[in-house]
C-alpha cells in the first residue's frame, strides 16, 4: 500500500504539462492573430493578406513569447494590423493585451533586468499603432521616450510619434502600466 502512495504523490507531483492561461484560444496564432485584424479591419479573413513577419524582419519586433505578424487588405484602401500573438493564441496589439508585451519585455519583472528599454518599448507599441516615426532626435526638438516605474509595478511610458514619416500630425501615446500586469494605451493628438 506504501508503494502505491508513493507512486501516486510522483505521478501527480511529476505532471509537468503546461496549465492553459484562462485567456488562451483553441486558434493557432496565426488564426487567432487573422481574425483579430479581419475584425479590426472590417473585413473577412480571406480578403487579408500577410502572416507572421519573415525572419528578416521578424527580429526586430519579436519579445519573448511573442510573434510578430501583419496583415494586410486592399479593401477600402490599403490598410494594415500588426502585433503579435502568444504560443496560446492570445492577441497582443496597442489596443488589446498589451500588458503582454511589457511583460514578455520583464518590466515588472522578476528576476533579470528588463530584456529591451524604454526606447525599443516605444517602437514596438508604435510599430503596433500603425505610425510611421517616433520623435524625440535632435532635430526633432521634442523629448524622447520616458519611462515611469513604481515599485508596485504601476507606472508610465510616454512618447511622441507621427502617423507620416515627415513628422507632422504628431501623437502623444500614453501607455498606463498597473501592478496587476496590465496595461492600457491613450493616444492623444497634438
Amino acid at each position: 500500500m506504501r508503494w502505491l502512495a508513493l507512486f501516486l504523490v510522483l505521478a501527480v507531483g511529476c505532471n509537468n504539462a503546461p496549465t492553459p492561461s484562462p485567456n488562451s484560444t483553441k486558434q493557432t496564432p496565426a488564426e487567432a492573430f487573422k481574425a483579430y485584424a479581419a475584425k479590426k479591419l472590417g473585413v473577412t479573413p480571406e480578403q487579408l493578406t500577410g502572416g507572421r513577419l519573415p525572419e528578416t524582419q521578424a527580429a526586430a519586433y519579436t519579445v519573448g513569447r511573442l510573434w510578430p505578424y501583419a496583415f494586410h487588405t486592399s479593401v477600402g484602401g490599403d490598410r494594415e494590423v500588426t502585433g503579435w500573438a502568444m504560443p496560446d493564441g492570445r492577441v497582443v496589439s496597442a489596443d488589446e493585451n498589451l500588458g503582454l508585451l511589457f511583460d514578455e519585455a520583464r518590466i515588472w519583472g522578476p528576476g533579470p533586468t528588463p530584456i529591451v528599454d524604454h526606447w525599443v518599448l516605444a517602437a514596438l507599441v508604435m510599430w503596433s499603432t500603425g505610425d510611421k516615426r517616433m520623435m524625440g532626435s535632435d532635430e526633432d526638438n521634442l523629448p524622447g521616450p520616458s519611462l515611469d516605474r513604481q515599485r508596485d509595478g504601476s507606472g508610465q511610458l510616454v512618447f511622441t510619434t507621427s502617423p507620416n514619416a515627415s513628422g507632422a500630425d504628431l501623437v502623444t501615446n500614453t501607455v498606463t502600466l498597473r501592478p496587476n500586469h496590465t496595461a492600457t494605451l491613450a493616444r492623444v493628438p497634438r
